[in-house]
């Protein structure tokens, strides 16, 4: 701080003036000065001193020590304005004097200070000032100084009064002292950027150029800072606002922009000058400048320069801060950047590619033609330099090669190239794309070995398509296409893509082309397969070769495909064959590809089937035997391998042999349709044809000798090894199952069968190995990590059983020891519910070779005994049970043991709870069919033991968590089955009478007449009994008198009885009884049994009905009205059947003939029908007939009683108390709701219910159709015209049935059912029928039925035929038979016979899903004679099936089980809507 100083800190004046003068201050420890203290009011005259002594006419060097001495004090005074001129001019002087130019600098910071300190008083000294600094040259100082006067006399470059026109000559002095100045260039910038804008209206062009041009040289040059360049950027900003730009400016300061942009400092700075500059209105002609930047970079070889004049336009036009207000298309600037790429430079080429991938990703969609054109243009130059760039070594601006360390890597040019492409091929996917395809994917084929995959194969397909056939160069563009992209390449892909591609080029241009054209290349391909490793390739060309030869009709190819294929396969299994798989990955690998030979193979095989020569088929077949001979005869059973096997012994198990023609075939995958090849016989059978012809050994050798002519022959007995071998040494688990699978339906081609007799019996032995070693044998198999269906020795056999059945129908080349064999392996694999092959298997067996397996039939019901039962189980069990009841000689050998083993089997199906509504039906059947079948010693046991066993099934209970409403529906069906079968069982059990029928008889019943009728419930049994008169009783009625008659006996028939008296009539009285003729309707006719009764003993000729008189009496005389004259109709209906019975009651002995003959057995029947009412469901009670019979046959009332009025006439009740009076009575005299003995009430609704009664059938039936369709027959029409078949056809039809005439006395009666045939000749005079014991089955034959003129499409055998659910097809035809083939509502199931030989028929099963799966035996080949049982059990259990499924179709609530189960229900129904309420005496004696 000053030695004396004011308050604020500053210098005193008194010190400044004694340090102006040198003097010492004595003060303080100072000198003192020797001039007094001045007050305040004299600091005035002190300026005038100092002036003074500034004059001029002082010394210079004095002046000049006045103003060095008054510089520090010139900031703390406010000059007047005259001291401020006065100093000025003082320093003019002294600046103009030469002798003070060495002293100019001290002169100029004296100005300086001056002018910063007094600037609001310099005046017109500012003028001045700034004047001598137009030609700043002539000081001899710093320019640093000079910046600074000018600054502080222009304010930092704000004011210039009264001097704004010379501020620019101001400016121009300097910029010609400072481009060899670099320190000061900062400060004149700054001053420059604030005189500009505030000065900018009085800047010249000229001035305003220099500006310009010194700027740009500042930022231009390398050695500025940053910030300079950054001044100089703001500078261009101020001029770009405030003023304007001379000509010839702008491109300067463009090309010093575009140096600027790749600077990393000054980048971002540089390009917002450069944006603003392109939005102002010279936006566009910047854009020009830039595109003469690039080429005057090319001839500076200014690399940098280049680069940032494309990052400008390209940023500018299609960038992420595009300019909108330019109006210049990419177009016109792509050709600039086209001359770009020849400076060769990464970072040139790098910011190309990242433009143009700007875009294209941004502006593809909307882009022309001829920009597209220019963009795949510089496309193509970045590839080329990519290609020639080499990134280890870049060459300098010095021309010299160095090691490239700086700049982008080529990687990145790459990446940006590609992603352009990328983009290029989304728009020509996306179908945006609006440039040329050509040049575009000519550039993608030069940098394929750079693409990936996925266009390449876009390239491939452009090119198989513009691939035209009429261009001249054709050839050679295949030519090249496949030179480039398959031997060229080495991507799987795309070599795969290739030959597709010349695959479709071939199919539809080769037909164009001679061969010799396109041959070459066919073979070069097809030959390359048998060096190519991978497994993808080989598929293709696999495929290839399929397509060459399927398209290539001549053959040219066919030989060369073969025998490249067969090289190919042989030499790679032996070169595997013999030796240990050590690498298994290169093994699968060659696996994989003979495997996709083989499929071409197969291919081939099949395209030439039918077509190709037949040495070539036969040349395939051989070299798949060959494939599976090496495969087998190398050891090679191993996994890798195992596919290729799986094929061959798929297709060799589909070839056929045709039955008539003996042409080889084979069986297309998932049918049976056969493709016969017509040139290829099967060898051994042309010899055997020969052999058996021997009686006409001359024509047989003809026909041979000219089908041997005209066709090749195949020798079957070639397949045989390779297919024993397979069963004997195969250990790859799928390959072995499909043998075993396949084996079943091969071995039913019996004419291929019958070319190796000795074959079958080596393939059952070694089946036979297979099973008995089954558990080693599944051990082994391979792959043994994986679930399959041969895991197991169970599972195994499993497949083995359905064969052993097939080859069953070869049993004349068996061994008795063979076939005993196999029955004992089959047998022996009944052991869990799975084993249902085991029981399809031993059906077949008793079918085919009763004789063997009769001894075995004892222990087989044993194992069937003690199995569980599943439903799949339950339908096979069934259908063996079946089989065995008609199997010759062996029911006969059953035991009461084994019987009661079998009934109970049947009795496990009917629990409806755990099988469905069809196993309950079929077991049903088989229970009664089997009782029915024991001796009539045994059933009354047997009968017990069911019951038994029908009593101890738990039932799920009605209430509780689970229950279900189907619940309650399932035990009311139980409880159905339960009470038909013990009356069936009861009636089984019951040995009819004899009884007589003698026309006697039927002629003296003629003469009644049915007089009042009553109808009573008991138990569960409709008994109706009805009064019978003598037709002229009426008239001796009214001679006695008889006026008040309540039982109406004489009244006449009203319409309502009548009806009764048809509808009862109808099947009751044979003969003459009705006038009118009875014609059954379509329905199925109401059937009942007529009994004439006799007492045992009696003899036959005496009449049961004793009237008293003859026909001729009675014309004569009344008839006398005697005391007991009444005869009675008993009519008792029931589930099983409906009986009548007339009897007289006037004689004691004759009423106990007739109870002896109702109730035979009754102690046999009662020690076994002890059901408990408690077991009945919701208060239901079923019957006793032994107890109700016991307590009638006890009655000791008889009609001769009289009561107290007189004489009691006899009517229908008297007869009802005189068979059942104890159970009546005792029901009266202790009621008891669990005694249903009900009277029903007699109505027109009752009769009705009574005639669907017997509108049931008392058995049950089947109505089967039957057609043959003869040679080229399709159309439905044409096969029911059939008028007659072949002699086989009849030999068929002989054994399916009974020939019965439709018109006989059973068919009128009812008591043959004809299914709605018509008995006067409508549908013909004879059918065939056949009869079970519970069972009838008719067929309507189409053959027997006529055909009507005027009805061409056979409309009434359609009536019949359409509308059954099964019927019989005897196909003799070329074509094979649908279901639909015959329309129907209810046509479900086909039963197809076709001839196999002459001795052979082939039967199979065709139907609806829903029917079918509850069928286990679908189709079987056997004999002529046993074809017609076999087809009538089918056609029973289809019809069945059939019917259940249609009734739950409809919505049924009770399933159909069978007619007897719907009698009782019936019967049911009846008693709970008619009876009354209670029982009392009333009604017996009102």
């Amino acid at each position: 701080m000053p030695v004396s100083s004011d308050g604020n800190g500053r210098e005193s004046l008194r010190t400044r003036f004694l340090r102006f003068f040198h003097l010492k201050n004595s003060g303080g420890g100072q000198q003192q000065s020797s001039l007094p203290s001045l007050t305040a009011s004299q600091r005035a005259f002190v300026h005038q001193f100092i002036m003074k002594n500034l004059a001029a006419t002082t010394d210079p060097m004095d002046r000049l020590f006045m103003l060095k001495s008054l510089l520090p004090m010139l900031g703390d005074f406010k000059l007047e304005s005259g001291a401020v001129e006065a100093l000025w001019f003082c320093v003019r002087d002294l600046l103009a004097n030469e002798s003070m130019r060495q002293h100019h600098a001290i002169l100029v910071d004296f100005l300086a200070v001056l002018c910063s300190s007094q600037y609001p008083r310099l005046g017109v000294c500012r003028v001045a000032i700034l004047a001598i600094l137009i030609h700043p040259e002539t000081f001899l100082c710093d320019v640093g100084k000079l910046l600074t006067l000018l600054y502080a006399a222009t304010d930092g470059g704000r004011g210039a009064e009264n001097f704004e026109d010379k501020v620019g000559d101001v400016l121009v002095g300097f910029v010609k002292l400072l481009p060899g100045i670099r320190s000061c260039q900062e400060k004149f910038l700054n001053l420059a950027e604030v005189a500009v804008k505030f000065q900018a209206a009085h800047l010249g062009d000229a001035k305003l150029r220099s500006l310009i041009e010194h700027v740009c040289f500042a930022a231009g040059d390398r050695k500025s800072t940053v910030h300079c360049v950054h001044l100089c950027l703001d500078v261009f900003e101020v001029i770009l606002c405030y003023s304007f730009w001379p000509e010839g400016t702008l491109q300067r300061v463009v090309i010093l922009l575009c140096s600027l942009v790749n600077r990393k400092d000054c980048c971002q700075k540089a390009w917002t000058v450069a944006r603003n500059l392109l939005c102002s209105d010279h936006g566009n002609a910047i854009i020009c400048y830039v595109c003469k930047v690039v080429k005057e970079g090319l001839a500076r070889q200014d690399e940098m320069l280049v680069r940032g004049a494309i990052f400008t336009v390209g940023m500018a036009l299609w960038g992420s801060q595009k300019v909108e207000t330019l109006s210049v298309s990419p177009t016109a600037i792509l050709p600039s950047l086209r001359s770009a790429m020849e400076i060769n430079s990464p970072y040139v080429v790098f910011e190309v590619s990242l433009s143009m991938q700007r875009l294209v990703r941004k502006y593809g969609r909307s882009l022309e033609m001829l920009t597209w054109s220019s963009i795949i243009d510089l496309l193509w130059q970045v590839y080329q330099w990519l290609e020639q760039y080499n990134e280890a070594l870049a060459v300098t601006e010095q021309s010299v090669v160095v090691p490239a360390k700086l700049g982008p890597k080529k990687s990145s040019i790459r990446s940006c190239f590609q992603s352009t492409l990328n983009t290029i091929e989304h728009f020509i996917n996306t179908k945006v794309y609006n440039g040329p395809m050509e040049p575009y994917f000519s550039l993608i084929e030069r940098c394929a070995i750079i693409r990936s995959e996925k266009s390449l194969i876009r390239l491939l397909s452009y090119r198989q398509q513009m691939l035209l056939s009429l261009t001249t160069d054709w050839p050679t563009a295949v030519s090249r296409l496949v030179e480039v992209f398959f031997f060229g390449e080495l991507r799987a892909n795309i070599r795969n893509s290739a030959l597709r591609a010349f695959q479709e080029i071939l199919r539809y241009y080769a037909s164009l082309y001679p061969d010799v054209i396109v041959h070459p290349i066919v073979s070069s391909l097809i030959s390359s397969i048998l060096n190519e490793t991978d497994g993808d390739v080989v598929l293709a060309m696999a495929d290839l070769m399929n397509s060459v030869v399927t398209i290539d009709t001549d053959d040219n190819y066919l030989a060369e495909v073969m025998g490249v294929q067969e090289k190919f396969i042989c030499d790679c299994l032996r070169s595997y064959g013999y030796r240990k798989l050590i690498d298994l990955e290169d093994a699968c690998n060659a696996a994989g590809n003979v495997r996709h030979v083989l499929l071409g193979l197969l291919d081939v095989l099949k395209a030439k089937w039918t077509t190709g020569e037949p040495l070539v088929v036969i040349k395939m077949l051989a070299i798949l035997i060959e494939s599976l001979a090496i495969q087998y005869d190398a050891g090679l059973t191993e996994i890798p391998f195992g596919d290729c096997r799986v094929l061959v012994i798929k297709f060799l198990l589909s070839l056929r042999a045709h039955p008539i023609s003996h042409r080889l075939a084979y069986v297309e995958n998932g049918t049976e349709k056969m493709l016969v090849n017509a040139h290829i016989v099967c060898e051994e059978l042309i010899s055997r044809e020969l052999t058996e012809y021997n009686s006409d050994a001359d024509g047989a050798t003809m026909r041979c000798k000219g089908m041997t002519d005209v066709c090749q022959q195949f020798s079957v007995q070639s397949i045989w090894p390779v297919l024993l071998d397979c069963v004997r040494k195969e250990r790859y688990r799928p390959a072995l199952k499909r043998l075993l699978s396949n084996l079943g339906p091969f071995l039913r081609s019996r004419p291929l069968m019958l070319t190796y007799g000795h074959g079958v019996e080596q393939l059952c032995v070694e089946l036979l190995g297979l099973v008995d070693d089954g558990v080693k044998t599944a051990a082994t198999l391979l792959p043994s990590n994986t679930l399959d269906s041969c895991s197991t020795s169970s599972e195994l056999n499993e497949l083995v059983y359905p064969i052993f059945g097939e080859l069953l129908a070869y049993a004349e080349f068996l061994s008795a020891n063979a076939l005993r064999r196999m029955a004992v392996a089959i047998q022996s694999g009944i052991k869990s519910p799975k084993s249902i092959q085991a029981l399809m298997a031993i059906t077949h067996c008793f079918v085919r070779i009763p004789h063997v397996v009769l001894p075995m039939a004892a222990k087989l019901i044993s194992q069937l005994y003690e199995l569980p039962y599943s439903p799949t189980m339950a339908i096979c069990v069934l259908e063996l049970l079946c089989q065995l009841r008609i199997t010759p000689m062996l029911v006969q050998r059953f035991t009461a043991k084994q019987f009661k083993r079998v009934l109970t089997i049947a009795c496990i199906c009917l629990n409806p709870f755990r099988f469905t509504s069809f196993i309950v039906a079929r077991a049903f059947r088989a229970l009664l069919s089997w009782f029915s079948s024991a001796p009539p010693s045994m059933r009354p046991s047997l009968a017990n033991s069911v019951l038994a066993k029908l009593r101890s099934m738990a039932l799920p209970e009605c209430g509780g968590r689970n229950f279900q409403p189907s619940t309650s529906d399932l035990r009311t069906l139980f409880f159905e089955i339960l009470v038909t079968v013990s009356s069936l069982l009861f009636h089984c059990s019951y040995v009819p009478p004899t009884f007589d029928t003698s026309s006697n008889s039927l002629a003296k019943l003629e003469s009644f007449s049915r007089l009042g009728t009553v109808h009573w419930c008991v138990e569960s049994r409709i008994v109706s009994v009805s009064l019978l008169y003598p037709k002229n009783l009426t008239q001796s009625i009214h001679d006695h008198g008889i006026a008040n008659d309540p039982l109406n006996l004489v009244a006449p028939l009203t319409r309502r009885q009548r009806r009764r008296q048809r509808h009862l009539s109808v099947g009751c009285l044979e003969g003459k009884m009705l006038e009118t003729k009875v014609t059954t309707s379509k329905d199925d006719a109401f059937i009942s049994d007529v009994f004439y009764l006799t007492k045992e003993g009696d003899e036959p000729k005496k009449p049961l009905f004793d009237v008293g008189h003859d026909e001729s009496s009675s014309s004569s005389s009344p008839l006398a009205l005697q005391p007991y004259i009444g005869h009675f109709e008993l009519v008792v209906r029931n589930c099983s059947e409906k009986k009548v019975w007339w009897f007289c009651s006037a004689n004691a002995d004759q009423k106990g003939a007739i109870l002896s003959q109702l109730f035979t057995n009754y102690n046999a029947a009662n020690s076994f029908v002890n059901l408990s009412t408690d077991m009945l469901s919701n208060g239901s009670t079923f019957g006793d007939d032994s107890l109700w019979a016991a307590k009638a046959s006890r009655s000791t009332t008889n009609l001769n009683s009289t009561s107290e009025g007189g004489n009691w006439r006899p009517d229908a009740t008297s007869a009802l108390i005189e068979l059942f009076g104890d159970c009546i009575l005792g029901h009266l005299t202790n009621p008891c709701d669990h005694r249903p003995v009900f009277p029903f009430v007699d109505s027109e609704e009752f009769a009705r219910a009574l005639k669907n009664l017997d509108l049931i059938p008392e058995f049950d039936t089947h109505k089967v159709g039957v057609v043959y369709v003869a040679p080229n027959q399709v159309s439905e029409s044409e096969i029911l015209a059939n008028a007659d078949g072949s002699e086989r056809y009849k030999r068929f039809l002989n054994c399916l049935g009974d020939l019965v005439p439709l018109d006989d006395g059973e068919a009128t009666t009812g008591k043959r059912y004809l299914g709605g045939l018509d008995t006067t000749g409508r549908d013909g005079s004879h059918t065939y029928s056949w009869k079970e014991p519970f069972e009838q089955i008719v067929f309507h034959v189409a053959t027997m039925m006529p055909n009507r003129v005027g009805d061409p499409s056979c409309a009434q055998k359609k009536l019949h035929i359409g509308n059954n659910y099964v019927c019989i097809v005897f196909n003799e035809g070329n074509f094979d038979y649908s279901i639909g083939t015959i329309s129907g509502q209810f046509s479900s199931v086909a039963i197809v016979v076709r001839p196999v030989d002459c001795s052979t028929l082939l039967i199979s099963l065709k139907a609806k899903d829903e029917v079918a799966k509850w069928l286990a035996l679908k189709e079987v080949q056997v004999s002529d004679n046993l074809a017609p049982v076999i087809c009538r059990q089918m056609a029973v259990r289809a019809d069945l099936s059939a019917r259940i499924w249609n009734g739950q179709k409809a919505g049924s609530a009770r399933p159909f089980v069978s007619n007897f189960v719907e009698r009782w229900r019936q019967i049911a129904h009846i008693r709970e809507k008619f009876r009354l309420a209670a029982l009392t005496w009333d009604n017996f004696f009102q």
